[in-house]
């Protein structure tokens, strides 16, 4: 069984508007990201991009090994909060929100 997330219950996302996009900025204690998302079209709700993997460390200053976690919590609670009833998936550098 994998373990739990930890940011499922310690960390929140806030969520700015502006026009046909905007941020989406976590926060969990000390730490804070900040991402672009956009409308997306077709199957794709939206469209948010994150640091690839070799971007990660320099852009947000954590640990490579904290990416995956962050962004599940990202995806999920995003589609929890503003897209019930789609799913999310990572490819690359953008988190999918999907239909």
């Amino acid at each position: 069984m994998p373990e739990p997330n930890p940011y499922h219950q310690h960390a929140r996302l806030e969520y700015e508007t502006e026009g046909r996009g905007g941020t989406i900025i976590f926060r969990h204690g000390p730490d804070t990201i900040r991402f672009y998302w956009e409308f997306g079209g077709g199957n794709a709700v939206a469209l948010i991009f994150v640091p690839d993997e070799s971007q990660w460390e320099a852009q947000t200053g954590l640990p490579l090994s904290e990416r995956l976690p962050i962004l599940d919590f990202v995806g999920a609670r995003t589609v929890a909060d503003k897209a019930s009833g789609c799913r999310y998936e990572l490819n690359g550098n953008c988190l999918e929100i999907l239909r």
